[in-house]
């Protein structure tokens, strides 16, 4: 701000003194909107999408065309549709993933799980639950903090259906980097209902993966403006998430 100060300075003394307001006049100008840029640099906002690596726990779900393994079937950046999935005609199927180890010095806002999903039934009401599970003496437990799980009814075609987290979903606490590597929790989906007709109908998934939402300083701008529950809201419209 300086060196905007002494710039506008020496060109003030260059022009006749009639005209010194306005060229003080500019010099604030443009040290106000020098400072107004400060803060947006200080709390911009980190964003990271993490994609399935490994198959955590499969049951009753099957990948097409199966030539690889169930999580290289959903991991594209881009849908592939109907070109690769992973499927289910079974009430109650379950499939989870995990993603590489993530690592960042940013504090986590929230994290927003996304299943694009659909169904080949033409008759009942096909759905899916999407959310959290955690490994514990021998079993596998829904993680039930901030929400808990999200639930949707599939269509015929591939939409996304999301969740988002503010808070850890397996103890409730802040978002930290060893929570969401915990290598005893994956990205679940479940199928809950297949429809009624026809016969061999299936619910599909042909993509997923994580958004890790962070920030660097104390309180992030998307936060503040109310940007997080927007984009989660956004999620819900899109894919008609019931709560």
């Amino acid at each position: 701000m300086k060196i905007i100060s002494s710039v506008a300075r020496i060109l003030c003394l260059e022009i006749k003194s009639k005209k010194l307001s306005l060229c003080l006049s500019h010099s604030l100008r443009l040290s106000l909107i020098f400072l107004f840029l400060l803060p947006v640099t200080a709390w911009a906002d980190q964003v990271d999408t993490l994609r399935p690596a490994t198959d955590q726990l499969y049951a009753n779900f099957f990948a097409y065309p199966g030539l690889n393994e169930f999580w290289e079937e959903i991991d594209e950046a881009t849908s592939d549709g109907d070109g690769t999935y992973i499927y289910s005609s079974t009430v109650g199927a379950d499939y989870g993933w995990i993603h590489n180890a993530f690592s960042t010095s940013s504090v986590i806002d929230s994290v927003r799980l996304v299943w694009n999903a659909k169904s080949t039934a033409t008759s009942g009401t096909p759905s899916i639950t999407l959310g959290r599970l955690q490994f514990q003496e021998g079993q596998w437990y829904s993680c039930t903090y901030g929400g808990g799980n999200g639930t949707a009814n599939l269509t015929s075609s591939y939409v996304n259906y999301s969740k988002t987290w503010t808070v850890d979903p397996c103890n409730g606490s802040a978002w930290t980097v060893d929570g969401l590597n915990n290598a005893f929790c994956c990205w679940w989906v479940d199928n809950t209902n297949v429809g009624t007709a026809p016969t061999g109908r299936q619910n599909r998934m042909t993509q997923s993966y994580i958004v890790v939402y962070s920030h660097a300083g104390a309180a992030s701008v998307k936060r503040r403006s109310g940007l997080v529950q927007d984009e989660e809201n956004k999620g819900i419209a899109e894919g008609g998430m019931a709560r």
